[in-house]
């Protein structure tokens, strides 16, 4: 396996939410930080994943709380790494099975 090959990177910290101004509202807040070039990096890495839902097929879970089911829908999902209270987003280059830079197995679904 390749080393590993950042699309883009964005720290992030995890902040309590002492303000609550109603039961609904959530007891933690997520702040991602993007300098420009890092954002034009992730708006690239964004559209390069939507355009493989369509090349590759790709999909992500979706929760129903009324039905306490999972199901899946056309997507992708994004994972960040987290330590404590902080974090970074850094997900990989994509790779797509339909222009053979990744084999279905590659892919990590």
């Amino acid at each position: 396996m390749a080393d590993y090959q950042e699309a883009f990177t964005a720290p992030f910290r995890i902040i309590e939410n002492r303000n609550k101004r109603s039961d609904r509202a959530p007891s933690h807040s997520a702040i991602f930080n993007f300098t420009r070039e890092e954002a034009i990096k992730a708006a690239q890495w964004f559209m390069q994943m939507a355009e493989r839902v369509d090349t590759d097929g790709t999909t992500c879970s979706l929760w129903d709380k009324d039905k306490q089911a999972a199901y899946e829908v056309p997507g992708f999902p994004v994972y960040a790494s987290l330590w404590g209270k902080a974090g970074k987003l850094s997900p990989p280059k994509p790779t797509t099975v339909s222009d053979g830079s990744a084999s279905s197995q590659d892919l990590p679904f």
